[in-house]
Formats: C-alpha cells, sequence, structure tokens
C-alpha cells in the first residue's frame, strides 16, 4: 500500500513538472493549429442544411452582445474606484511621509493592497471576457472564409441564383456580427486599460509604503528624538481634545468601512451558518453518546463544549474570520483580538488550570492599553509619555504575576503554564527595551519592542486556545466515528487521531511563525525572498528544475510516509 502512494504521488509530482514546463508549447500548439486550419467549401448537396445551422449559431452568440447586468455594474464600479482612489490617493499625498507611524503605513498597505486584489479580479473578469469574443470573432471569420469559397464554387456550378443569393445573405450577417463583436471587445478593452491604470497606481502606493517602512527599518536603532526629559511639550499638542479624538475615529473608521465594501456577506453568512450547524451537529451527536467522566475525551468535551458552547464558538468563527482576510484594518484586527481573549478566559482556565487565568489577564490588560496607543499616536509628543507609562505597566505585570507569580505556583503545571514562565523573562526583557528606548529618543524600536512583547503574549494564547478547540473537534468526531461501527475504520480510529492532531500541531507552528513575523514587521521581505528563492531555476539541457519543485518533491515524499 505504502508504495502504491509513493507511486501515485510521484507520477503527480512528474505530471506536474512536465505540465508547467510543456505549458507554453502546448498552448502555442493548439494555437497553430487552430490558426491554420484551412477552411473548405461546403459540398453543393449540403448547402441548405449548413446554412440553416450556420443562422442558428449566429443567433446563438448574438445573445452575447446583449447588455450583461453584472458588466454594466462592472463598468460602473471602475468609474466609481477610479474617482475613490484618485481621492484617496489626494488625500494621501497630504500628509508628510516623514511623520507617518508604523501604524499608519500598515494600514494604507493593507488598505491599497485590498483595493488591488478587486482590481485584479475585475481585470481577470473582463480577460476571460475578452478571450471568449476572440474566440467567436476568430470563428466567425473562419465560417466567412468557408462560405466565400463555397460562393465561388456555387457560382461556378451554376447554382440557382436564390441559393447564392442566400449565401451572400449569410456573409453579409456574419461580417455584421463580427464588426459588432469588434466593436464590444473594443470597449471591454478599454474597460481592461482603466483597470490596468488602477491596478498601477496601487502598486505605486503599495511600493512607496514599502519604502517608508524599510526607511524605520533601516532607522530602528537611531535616536529620531530627544531623551524624554528634554522634550517640550506644549498644550497645543493636546488641547483641543475633541478634534484629535474625532480624526482617530474617522480615519480608523474609514479604514473599516472601506473593508467592508470588499466583503461578500452573502458567502460570509453562508459559510457562518454552515460552521454553526456542523458545529452543533457535532455537539448533539457526541452528548447521545454513553461515555462518562471516566473517558478522558468526554472530559475535554465537556468542559469546552457543554460548559461554555457559546465562547468556544464565538472563538472560533472569529479566527476563521480573521485568517480569511489578510487585508483586515489593524483596528479591527485589535477589536477582534481583544474579543478572542475575552472568550478564551471562559473555557481555557477549565483546560490548562487556573494559571491560565492570570496570563489571558495579563494579556487582555497589555492588549488593550497597546490598542489605545493608536488614539494617542494623534497627541504629538504626549505619546511618548503614554509608551513609556505603557512600558512600566508592562514591566510590572511581567514581573509581579509572571516572573515573582510563577515561583508561588506549583510544578506539576500544564505545558503551556510552563511556556509562559520561560516567556516571562524574554518579556521582561522585551519591556525593558522598550522603556529605555522610550527614556533615550529611540521611538521606533521602543514602539517596536514594546508591540513584539504585548502581541506575543496575545498570540500564543490565541493559537494555544485555537488548538485547544480543534483538538477537542478531532476528538469529538473520533468518538462518533468509533460509536458508528464503520468496519473500514475499525482499527484506523486511533491512526486518524494521531495524524490529525499532528497536522494541527504543524498548522498551530506555522501560523505562530507567521503572525510573530507579521509583529515584527518583517513577514513581507521574507516572503518575498523565499518566492524569489523558490523560483530559481537550473537548466539542465532541455530540463528545468526549480527549488521549490525539488522541496515539493521532498514534501510529497514526508507526507506519504508520514500518512504510511
Amino acid at each position: 500500500m505504502k508504495k502504491i502512494i509513493l507511486l501515485f504521488f510521484l507520477f503527480l509530482f512528474i505530471s506536474n513538472a512536465g505540465y508547467t514546463q510543456e505549458f507554453s508549447s502546448g498552448s502555442s500548439s493548439a494555437d497553430t493549429l487552430s490558426e491554420h486550419r484551412k477552411p473548405a467549401p461546403v459540398r453543393i448537396v449540403d448547402i441548405n442544411f449548413e446554412l440553416e445551422r450556420a443562422r442558428k449559431k449566429l443567433v446563438k452568440i448574438v445573445y452575447e452582445l446583449e447588455p450583461d447586468e453584472q458588466l454594466t455594474n462592472l463598468d460602473s464600479l471602475i468609474v466609481e474606484q477610479q474617482t475613490f482612489l484618485m481621492n484617496e490617493l489626494d488625500e494621501l499625498k497630504q500628509f508628510n511621509p516623514n511623520n507617518l507611524s508604523k501604524y499608519f503605513l500598515e494600514n494604507t498597505y493593507r488598505a491599497w493592497n485590498g483595493y488591488e486584489s478587486d482590481l485584479v479580479k475585475w481585470k481577470t473578469f473582463i480577460n476571460n471576457r475578452i478571450a471568449h469574443i476572440q474566440n467567436h470573432i476568430n470563428e466567425m471569420e473562419f465560417n466567412k472564409r468557408v462560405w466565400e469559397l463555397t460562393m465561388e464554387e456555387a457560382a461556378s456550378a451554376d447554382t440557382p441564383a436564390e441559393l447564392q443569393a442566400h449565401i451572400t445573405e449569410l456573409i453579409q450577417e456574419i461580417k455584421d456580427v463580427k464588426m459588432n463583436f469588434l466593436s464590444f471587445r473594443q470597449k471591454l478593452i478599454l474597460m481592461e486599460d482603466d483597470i490596468t491604470e488602477l491596478i498601477s497606481i496601487t502598486d505605486d502606493v503599495q511600493e512607496e509604503v514599502s519604502q517608508l517602512q524599510q526607511h524605520l527599518r533601516d532607522n530602528l536603532f537611531k535616536a529620531d528624538k530627544p531623551v524624554l526629559w528634554k522634550v517640550k511639550f506644549n498644550s497645543s499638542e493636546i488641547i483641543p481634545v475633541t478634534p484629535r479624538i474625532r480624526k482617530a475615529w474617522h480615519e480608523n473608521a474609514k479604514t473599516v468601512t472601506n473593508f467592508s465594501k470588499e466583503v461578500r456577506y452573502y458567502y460570509l453568512l453562508l459559510a457562518l451558518v454552515l460552521v454553526i450547524l456542523l458545529y452543533f451537529f457535532i455537539i448533539n451527536r457526541f452528548r447521545k453518546l454513553d461515555l462518562t467522566d471516566s473517558d478522558p475525551h468526554f472530559v475535554v468535551v465537556k468542559r469546552i463544549f457543554f460548559d461554555h458552547p457559546y465562547s468556544s464558538l464565538t472563538f472560533f468563527i472569529i479566527v476563521l474570520f480573521i485568517i480569511l482576510f489578510v487585508n483586515m484594518p489593524l483596528i479591527l484586527i485589535g477589536i477582534l483580538g481583544t474579543v478572542l481573549l475575552f472568550c478564551s478566559l471562559f473555557f481555557l482556565p477549565h483546560v490548562v488550570g487556573l494559571q491560565a487565568k492570570r496570563i489571558i489577564n495579563i494579556a487582555l490588560v497589555l492588549y488593550i492599553l497597546n490598542l489605545f496607543e493608536i488614539l494617542f499616536w494623534y497627541f504629538g509628543n504626549y505619546a511618548r509619555i503614554y509608551v513609556t507609562a505603557e512600558s512600566i505597566v508592562a514591566l510590572f505585570l511581567i514581573y509581579k504575576y509572571g516572573i515573582a507569580g510563577f515561583k508561588k505556583w506549583k510544578k506539576d503545571v500544564h505545558s503551556f503554564v510552563k511556556l509562559f514562565r520561560v516567556l516571562s523573562t524574554v518579556l521582561f526583557l522585551l519591556f525593558s527595551i522598550a522603556f529605555l528606548s522610550s527614556l533615550f529618543g529611540f521611538m521606533n524600536l521602543a514602539v517596536l519592542t514594546l508591540k513584539i512583547g504585548v502581541k506575543t503574549v496575545a498570540i500564543v494564547v490565541i493559537i494555544f486556545s485555537a488548538y485547544i478547540i480543534l483538538r477537542t473537534i478531532i476528538l469529538a468526531v473520533v468518538e462518533i466515528g468509533r460509536s458508528n461501527d464503520y468496519r473500514l475504520m475499525t482499527n484506523r480510529w486511533d491512526k486518524l487521531e494521531k495524524r490529525s492532531i499532528q497536522l494541527l500541531k504543524i498548522l498551530a507552528v506555522f501560523f505562530l511563525i507567521k503572525f510573530m513575523f507579521q509583529t515584527m514587521e518583517i513577514y513581507r521581505p521574507v516572503m518575498n525572498w523565499l518566492r524569489s528563492f523558490l523560483e530559481h531555476e537550473w537548466e539542465i539541457g532541455t530540463l528545468q528544475i526549480s527549488i521549490g519543485g525539488v522541496l515539493s518533491l521532498i514534501l510529497i515524499l514526508a507526507i506519504t510516509f508520514g500518512i504510511s
């Protein structure tokens, strides 16, 4: 069985490699065959039948020239998006690029990346329509040539004048329909040009933002502000308060509003309903099993699903939402992250122990304080006081309830608590760096280390909570499967459970690394480097081998042996 699976994956890999290598030549060969297909005249005896069939084909394809609601809506959307992007660009140019915060730059990049994603989808739709129209144009040109040859042959064969008139009429109809399709194609090409121009604008903005972010990374260890005790605090930076709060609200609410326009609520609602139904279906099926507290799986499922069904379900849905929408505004991520920590406060202590409640409370307080940092950047130099105070509070919480608090705990605690015990020392170091950097004017370093420390606690808690929920779902499904007595799976449920949990751990590590890289603001540079590294190709004769292809083969082999 192992050999069969291995050979199957090897065949898929080789087929994929051959396909990618020969795709261009294969496509061009098909096009060449289409182009070099020679028209031949219709036989005299078949002219009446072929005339009728050709007219039916024309009537059928003419319907594609009718006003398309989707295309009409897209045409108006392009005009609206063009006006919107120009206004956004004008507003963006009003800011001083040297005074933009990391938060503002990241939010801007996410927003314009979302705009570009929509434009790329529109362009793909238009390209597909153009290709489809071009096929019809090519086919009509071919048919026109066929009937012109048929007309020449019919004229030389003394075919009745009435039949020749029908052929001439059909040729003219084909020409007219072809002209209409050419006009339609030209309209689509103009729409594609407009979209391409807008995509170019979004690319330019993202490139400029990326350069500003790189500039901040390059100046991470440079003191861009004077030491705190020499800073002159002006009352005009804080008074009046209301307009500054309104400006902060306007800019953050605008990002959420623009993001909400990109969400397809029908599919989101459908997915939400399916998740809820599946969730409660698993709970109800598991509840009917004759299990007691002596079964370890029953205890875990009971603590998560039976005791706290709504908090665990809310947590699960929000995690899926965050993973699916990668361009979500930072303020919305911050709010949802707070909700996630609050939900985990209900079910995680029942699995890990009461020590988890203290860890989550620390994460929740630090996360909310860091979220309010967004507001204080609108108050000039007073933001430095907030950052300094935030780092002091973080140091106090980590030392009081982390480093010193752990000494009072017993040694036989959950591995999650042990992890936080080790992590607390690293966090204390990060918050110390943030405090000192804020004092001596290294604001980029202070903000970054403070964010890394705060987000690390939150990310670890959230990912571990998600792991607990998904692991509980796996345990529940396995127990339900065992109760159904499927003969094919009788001796395989234990193995399925083991492999599923192993895969779950791999995914947890993957998302932990991803979110930590995003927090450290190195995710995009690392991904760009990794993408170029994997796409690098070696040529050995006529064979092209990429690093990504080699690694995919290794991954297939690893998965094959892992499954077996």
